[in-house]
Parts: structure tokens; sequence; C-alpha cells
């Protein structure tokens, strides 16, 4: 991740060089237990917890941070094997400490004072984490076997075969559109993102099976674009300048595919030109979608933007960023948060029959 993904404004990017600079200084092992790579590794870690900390208290939501320190000493373990378990959690408790003594010189003491409880609270989970990895989920119900058969087909690298046999569950296994985005597609990519926060995958596996994903939804453009049209409008798009667009992608195929009128903008589109599309499209309703909790405040900023600009306007939103805070849509001037495109699906066919 670059800093770019981070966001991160000057103020934190010195602390990063500070905290970086003072940990070799203060736990002189790091010399030998890191080699350059896991020197430009541990680097980005810190811009990467300084960006979820900014993210945790622009948003006034402790859980983002939480839940990520959770997610942290269990990546951080799997990540060097070859440290005991204890020395790994000592690590993280130094940078812990570290970050908090860097911030207090940049920090004034309201602020500093929600940062010391957020950095207690990752404090107290490092030290009780029991140093075992989660179980790896196995796929169960009745898409288990489409489930498992494209994952280990794009995990053996058979592009070809894998695209094919997303297309057949359509055509021979008579599943519908939504059964596959929603039932087999959208389990299998978060399946892969925790296999990839695990460490059990590369980023570029990662990235190769999202891409493959991509394509398997693209060959149902066909199906997608046929048929009698509503004169209802969807657009939607990614926020943030990352690159997490399948999920709002297939909900902008199935509204296509339902019937609606799709704008898809995909990802990182300025919040001028957001407001733009929506004034040329006249869309009935704004899809809004976060994955990284970084942008969650960027999201919050559109809202009200779109809300002060178009307020008959109904918006949405939703993403993986949404499940890693304390119900945190519930405080912005939406219509509807949506756990999935079923769910979104289900709630317009309720809100829009008057239509």
């Amino acid at each position: 991740m670059g800093l770019l993904m981070h966001q991160l404004n000057d103020r934190y990017l010195k602390i990063a060089d500070a905290v970086y600079a003072r940990h070799f200084v203060v736990d002189e092992k790091l010399n030998e237990e890191y080699d350059d790579r896991r020197k430009a590794r541990m680097y980005e870690d810190i811009l990467h917890n300084l960006s979820f900390l900014q993210a945790a208290l622009a948003a006034d939501d402790a859980t983002i941070f939480t839940d990520y320190a959770k997610w942290l000493v269990r990546l951080m373990i799997a990540y060097m094997p070859d440290l005991p378990v204890a020395r790994v959690k000592e690590q993280l408790l130094t940078h812990y400490d570290l970050l908090e003594t860097g911030l207090r010189e940049y920090l004034d003491q309201p602020e500093m004072k929600r940062v010391s409880k957020l950095l207690g609270a990752a404090k107290k989970i490092t030290s009780s984490h029991d140093g075992k990895q989660e179980p790896h989920a196995k796929a169960s119900g009745r898409y288990a076997l489409a489930q498992e058969t494209y994952f280990r087909l794009i995990k053996e690298k058979q592009s070809k075969a894998a695209i094919t046999y997303i297309r057949q569950l359509y055509d021979h296994e008579a599943l519908k559109l939504e059964e596959i985005f929603v039932d087999v597609l959208q389990p299998v990519l978060y399946n892969i993102g925790e296999l990839w926060h695990q460490n059990r995958l590369t980023v570029d596996e990662e990235h190769y099976m999202s891409s493959i994903t991509q394509v398997a939804m693209s060959q149902f453009y066909d199906v997608i674009f046929d048929g009698e049209k509503e004169p209802l409008t969807l657009l939607a798009c990614a926020i943030g300048s990352e690159l997490h667009e399948i999920g709002i992608r297939m909900i902008a195929d199935l509204f296509e595919n339902s019937g609606w009128q799709s704008h898809f903008l995909g990802a990182g589109m300025p919040e001028k030109y957001i407001l733009d599309a929506i004034r040329k499209t006249d869309a009935n309703l704004i899809a809004l979608s976060v994955t990284m909790p970084q942008f969650l405040d960027d999201c919050r900023r559109i809202v009200l933007s779109i809300r002060e600009a178009y307020p008959e306007k109904r918006i949405v939103v939703g993403g993986q960023a949404f499940t890693r805070t304390d119900k945190l849509y519930e405080k912005w001037p939406i219509d509807h948060y949506a756990k999935d495109a079923r769910d979104l699906l289900a709630w317009t066919q309720k809100t829009f029959e008057v239509l």
C-alpha cells in the first residue's frame, strides 16, 4: 500500500518516521531479526496503523481500530513464523507505546485522550491473544460445491476453466445470476481476503484471483443487458482511491439485470464528478461502497454533499468497511445500509414499487 492509500496528513507522516527510527533504538534485536524486506514492510505497517487510527478518530468509532488490532496481531504472527509468538507480541506492544509517545507531541489533550484509549485497547487485545490462528472456514450449504470448485480452479491458476465453470452454473446448473454473484462469487472473494489476511495467500495471488473473478462476471453481459428496462436509474461507485470495486460492480450488474438503468462509475471518482453524474443521469438511487475504513470519512462527506445538493435522492451505502464499525451508518443521513446486493434489491422493490 502506498501513501495514497493511507491518505495521512503531514503530522502523521512525521510521526511514522520518528516511530520507525526509534523502534530500532529501543529494541536492538530488530536489527538482527529484520532484513531489508522486513524493514520496508515495517515502515509500511506503521503508515497503515496510523491510517486506521486516523480513520477511527475521524469517524469517532473505536471499533475501527480495535477490530484492526485483532487482525494485526494475527497477521504479524503469521508473517513472522520464525519468531516466537511472545516476541511478535512484544514488538507490537512496543510499537503501540512508541505511537503514543510520538502522537503526544502533535495532538492536543482531548484528542490525545482518545488516542490513548484506542491504543490501550489495542495493547489489551495484543497481550491477550493466544497466538492461535483462526481455522480456515470451509464452505457449507447448497452452494458449497460451486464455491469450492471455483476457488480450486483459480488457486491452481486454471483461468479458462474457472471462467467456463462460472458460466456453466448459469447455462447448465440453472443458477440465477443473483445466486452466482451473491452465493458463489462473493463468499469466495471474502475467503480470498481472509486468506490474505492470514498470510496464506500472497498479494499477487489475491490480485490474480480478483482479476479472474471480474473476467468471469463480464461474460454475463449478454444476460445483464437483455430485456426491457424500467424508468429507474442507479448510479453506483466505490469511494476512495482503492481498487476494491467488485462488490459495487456486482450491484450495478444485478440492478441492470433486474431492469434498472445502471451507471457504474468504478472507484476513485472525485466528489464533484459524482455530483455531476447524479445531475446528468437524474439517478433515482445512489449506491456508495467502501471497502477500506480509511475512506469512510470520504464517504460521509460525499453523502452530506449529495444530501445537500439533491435532498430528494435516495442514498444507500455498503461494503466491508462498515462491518468493522459500530453501525457507523446509523449516524449518516442515508436511506438504507445494504448488507449485499440481494438485500439492496429487496429493499428497492419495496421502496420504489410506487414509482
